[in-house]
């Protein structure tokens, strides 16, 4: 432990001048040297040494090797020097349990993009990750230094939560494992209507399906309490998605067999790869109960129970009942992943987000359903947001009163005189998943 005990004393020597100190510097030829081997072999002296040198240095540079190297293995003794050295160059306070650790050393990164780290880190990284998925090591050495070091291992490997694609479809009256309070994702295309039931996607967090014909992946991120559906085809080309594992601001990131581009979930934008830049067509999505649904479109088709005795099994022990997934997440206002520092609130309360001419907005769920519809706007022009029974909501383009709303469809809303709403995208999200796509976001109330 003694390595430990110098670096705290060099932390407590260093704090004292900080504010002089250019922490952001490219760190010196004897440093990475140190950590370079690490991504293979980590003995204590290596890492003890490692740790003391970045210390010694004062150089945030180094800041994104030692958060990776939370995220692998290590015991208590390297560990502590790890920790103790983040601490020493971030000013923050280590408390000794991986998890939180990690989320505090790596949300103080994503607050600071100009520590970039060296063109030689995410070949690195991706060595160290290798450990945690052997498919991680290609992914993340193909990334941009500074998006490397974002880019964080989640809790299972690649494809390790297995996609329902091509579910088994069910008529209503035979869904008898669902309850009219139960939440779904529906959707309706080219005349199909479809219901997903969140308990499903909550295990699942994706499906490659084909709805009125047209190729579509739903996804569901339950970190960020963010669903959408998107069109899989780009160019003529249909896509096929996959969960890679690895998170983005606790966001998952989605990958395409056959590119390999890296997609983030909550945009359907491609990171990185040879689609990179590429938007996914996002499709409309309403999150509202069973009951409400089968009311509204009584033509549905609702998808059946996966067989647990099916690709599944991969995840553990599986539970397709109401609120199973996460439900120990939820219950906490903690992150159990890196993001950046959310202003405004809690970082978990739920929103439904807007974005639209260069503008975007953020509406608080619970208020929204107990103000009932409201109008408002964004990026300059007015909008209806309508909520549903539950944890969602529908958003129109233009100005509506609830006395006057004659029919709403899933893709607009006509009214008494004669006026026809369009529906416009909004993506139901967790408020600090949605503000770090949105940074500027306004917000209601």
């Amino acid at each position: 432990m003694r390595a430990a005990a110098i670096i705290v004393t060099l932390g407590l020597i260093l704090a004292a001048c900080r504010a002089g100190a250019d922490s952001h510097l490219p760190a010196s030829p004897e440093v990475l040297p140190l950590f370079e081997p690490l991504a293979d072999r980590r003995t204590d002296d290596a890492v003890t040494a490692a740790a003391a040198a970045a210390v010694d240095q004062d150089n945030a540079t180094i800041v994104p090797y030692l958060i990776d190297l939370l995220r692998v293995e290590l015991d208590e003794e390297r560990r502590t020097a790890v920790t103790d050295a983040l601490a020493a160059l971030t000013g923050l306070a280590a408390t000794g349990r991986p998890t939180e650790d990690h989320v505090t050393f790596g949300s103080w990164l994503l607050d600071r993009p100009e520590i970039v780290p060296p063109p030689s880190y995410p070949a690195w990284k991706g060595r160290l990750y290798a450990e945690l998925s052997p498919e991680f090591e290609e992914i993340i050495a193909g990334l941009e230094p500074r998006l490397a070091a974002e880019v964080q291992g989640g809790p299972v490997p690649f494809d390790g939560i297995p996609a329902i694609n091509t579910p088994a479809l069910i008529n209503p009256a035979s869904a008898d494992y669902l309850s009219p309070e139960d939440l779904v994702f529906g959707a309706k295309l080219l005349g199909a209507a479809r219901a997903y039931p969140v308990r499903i996607l909550d295990v699942h967090e994706l499906s490659n399906d084909v709805l009125g014909g047209q190729p579509v992946v739903l996804t569901n991120c339950t970190l960020c309490r963010s669903a959408g559906l998107f069109s899989r085809v780009v160019d003529g080309r249909e896509l096929e998605f996959v969960m890679s594992g690895l998170l983005l601001n606790s966001n998952n990131l989605m990958i395409d067999r056959e590119t390999g581009s890296v997609w983030q979930q909550l945009t359907g934008i491609a990171l990185t790869g040879p689609l990179a830049g590429t938007e996914l067509d996002r499709l409309f999505l309403t999150t509202t109960t069973w009951q409400d649904w089968q009311t509204t479109h009584p033509d549905t088709l609702v998808v059946a129970k996966p067989d647990t005795q099916g690709p599944a099994l991969a995840l553990g022990d599986v539970s397709y009942e109401e609120g199973a997934a996460d439900s120990e997440y939820y219950a906490s206002p903690d992150l159990w992943f890196p993001a950046p520092s959310t202003p405004g609130g809690p970082p978990k309360v739920a929103v439904v987000g807007v974005a639209h001419n260069g503008r975007a907005l953020a509406i608080e769920l619970d208020a929204l359903i107990d103000h009932g519809t409201l109008v408002t706007s964004v990026g300059g022009d007015a909008i209806t947001v309508i909520p549903t029974e539950a944890a969602g909501a529908r958003v129109f383009l233009g100005s509506a009163t609830e006395a006057g709303i004659q029919a709403m469809t899933e893709s607009s809303l006509r009214l008494d005189d004669g006026r026809e709403l369009p529906r416009v995208e909004a993506v139901p999200a967790f408020w600090f998943s949605w503000a770090s796509v949105y940074p500027d976001s306004d917000r209601w109330p």
